[in-house]
C-alpha cells in the first residue's frame, strides 16, 4: 500500500471519528435541552400545586369555621367572619395561581445584559460616573436617568432630557438621558399604595424599602441610617439582580425615582459598599450647585 493510500485512509478514519463525536455531542445537547425543558415544566407544576394546596387549606379553614359557627352560637359571629375570610382567601389564591413561573435567574441575566450595554455606551462616550434621577414632564416616564459629560454639570431642562443624547447650548448640561429602571416600578408601587407617600425623608425611605422588600422582593431589608438636609442614606441588604452598584440597579433607581418624584427635585445617587449590608445608597438633592 502506498503512502498516499495510507494518508487517505487515515484522513477518512479521522473524519469518521469526528462525525461520530459530533453526532454524540448533538445527541447530548438534545438530551440536555429536553431535560431542561422537563425541569422547567416540573418547577412550574410544583409551584401551581403549592398555590392550590394553599387554596384548599384556606377553604378548609373556612368550611370548618362555618361548621363550628353552626354548633357554637356564642362564638358564631367570630367563626362566621373567620369562615368568610378563609373561603375568600382560598378562592383568591386559587384564581391567582400563576400559569407560568419564570425563574429569577432569567430576569437577572436579562437585566445584566441591558445594564452592561448601557454602562458600555456611557464609558465609550467618556461620560462621568455621576448619576442623576431627573423629574420630567413626559407622558412615557416621570423620571429619567441623566449621566453628564462634565463633573461640574449644569441641569438641563426637561425638554432636553426627552432625548437620549442631551446637547443643550450650555456644554455643562451635555450627557445622555435614559429611561430609569425604577420608573415603571415606582408607578406600579404608587398604584398599590393604601396611604400617601410621606413628606419626611426618613419615613419616605421606610415606605420605599418596604415596597422593594415586600412588593417587588428585590431585597430582604433596608434602613435609613443617616438623614440630613437634602441627604438620605439607605443601607440595603439581600439585594437581588447582582451588586447594588450595577449601572441603574433597580433598587438604587427605585429609591432615586421615589425621592425625585416626591420632592420634585433632581437627585444624585451614589453607592458605597457596606460592611454590615450589601451596600449604602446615598441620595442627595437638589443635585446641582446652581440650585437653591
Amino acid at each position: 500500500m502506498s503512502n498516499s493510500d495510507t494518508t487517505t485512509d487515515a484522513t477518512a478514519a479521522s473524519d469518521e471519528a469526528d462525525d461520530v463525536e459530533r453526532s454524540v455531542l448533538e445527541t447530548r445537547i438534545e438530551l440536555l435541552e429536553e431535560e431542561n425543558r422537563r425541569l422547567r415544566e416540573e418547577y412550574a407544576r410544583a409551584k401551581r400545586v403549592e398555590y392550590r394546596r394553599s387554596a384548599v387549606a384556606f377553604l378548609g379553614v373556612g368550611v370548618v369555621a362555618f361548621a363550628l359557627g353552626l354548633v357554637f352560637s356564642d362564638a358564631r359571629t367570630v367563626l362566621f367572619a373567620l369562615g368568610g375570610t378563609g373561603v375568600f382567601a382560598g378562592v383568591l389564591t386559587y384564581y391567582l395561581t400563576p400559569e407560568h413561573v419564570i425563574p429569577a435567574s432569567v430576569g437577572q441575566q436579562t437585566f445584566d445584559a441591558l445594564a452592561a450595554n448601557e454602562a458600555d455606551v456611557v464609558a465609550e462616550l467618556g461620560l462621568t460616573d455621576r448619576r442623576y434621577y431627573m423629574p420630567v414632564a413626559d407622558a412615557e416616564s416621570r423620571t429619567r436617568l441623566f449621566v453628564p459629560e462634565h463633573e461640574d454639570a449644569a441641569r438641563p431642562d426637561g425638554d432636553a432630557l426627552r432625548d437620549v443624547f442631551v446637547t443643550p447650548e450650555d456644554d455643562r448640561g451635555r450627557g445622555v438621558s435614559l429611561r430609569a429602571s425604577g420608573d415603571a416600578l415606582f408607578d406600579a408601587y404608587e398604584r398599590e399604595l393604601a396611604t400617601a407617600l410621606a413628606d419626611d425623608p426618613e419615613t419616605l425611605a421606610t415606605q420605599l424599602v418596604d415596597g422593594l422588600a415586600n412588593q417587588f422582593e428585590l431585597l430582604t431589608g433596608g434602613d435609613a441610617d443617616h438623614v440630613g438636609d437634602g441627604r438620605l442614606v439607605v443601607a440595603v441588604d439581600g439585594v437581588e439582580f447582582g451588586g447594588v452598584d450595577t449601572f441603574d440597579h433597580p433598587v438604587v433607581s427605585f429609591l432615586g425615582v421615589g425621592v425625585a418624584t416626591q420632592f420634585d427635585a433632581p437627585v444624585e445617587a451614589r453607592v458605597e459598599r457596606g460592611e454590615r449590608a450589601d451596600g449604602r445608597v446615598i441620595l442627595e438633592w437638589p443635585a446641582f450647585g446652581d440650585e437653591a
